[in-house]
């Protein structure tokens, strides 16, 4: 009644999972203009080993996974990372601890990094970034403007409303100028 747009950000997770969270995906669209869904967070700092913010397979997958909970594409958004999750780890690869460190800063994390290499990792679609610093192993996979027009592209393919993005304030400048260029 007072003209607002109101959204909810919903984790993926199974529509099984209904009766154990707060979360019903099926029926919490009735009550919004927009559901945005929170793909990151696939690996976080409570996970066990390693691995990226959101794979772009997993990120489609979750697209998929709320299209079949009946909720129109015209009101679902794709969630965008914009930031990495920095993951220490010893000589085997172990994990030692993590944080996650935002878009904006990746130029600023890896300065006087050493032993530096980037590689494609098939099983994400993503480079993972593996480097020394101070002594420490870190790795950590790739978010950076290609990953987000990759992301764009995905909420194209289904059609979808658009795009949110995990955080404003997160993002390198020249971010937008590509958006921009991409809009419809």
């Amino acid at each position: 009644a007072a003209g607002l747009t109101v959204s909810i950000d919903l984790p993926r997770g199974s529509v099984l999972w209904n009766h154990q969270t707060a979360f019903d995906h099926e029926k919490l669209h009735l009550y919004v203009d927009y559901v945005i869904i929170m793909a990151y967070d696939q690996f976080y700092s409570g996970s066990a080993s390693p691995g990226p913010v959101s794979g772009l397979g997993w990120a489609e997958a979750g697209v998929e996974e709320f299209l079949s909970y009946g909720i129109p594409r015209s009101k679902l958004l794709l969630g965008v990372p914009f930031y990495v999750r920095l993951w220490e780890v010893d000589a085997k690869g172990k994990l030692l601890s993590t944080r996650a460190v935002y878009m904006n800063r990746i130029g600023e994390l890896l300065e006087g990094a050493e032993d530096l290499s980037v590689e494609y990792d098939a099983n994400y679609g993503l480079d993972r970034v593996r480097f020394v610093k101070d002594g420490k192993r870190y790795v950590f996979w790739m978010e950076d403007t290609s990953t987000v027009l990759k992301r764009v592209e995905i909420a194209k393919k289904h059609n979808l409303a658009g795009i949110a993005a995990w955080r404003l304030g997160y993002d390198p400048a020249e971010l937008w100028n590509e958006l921009l260029r991409v809009k419809q």
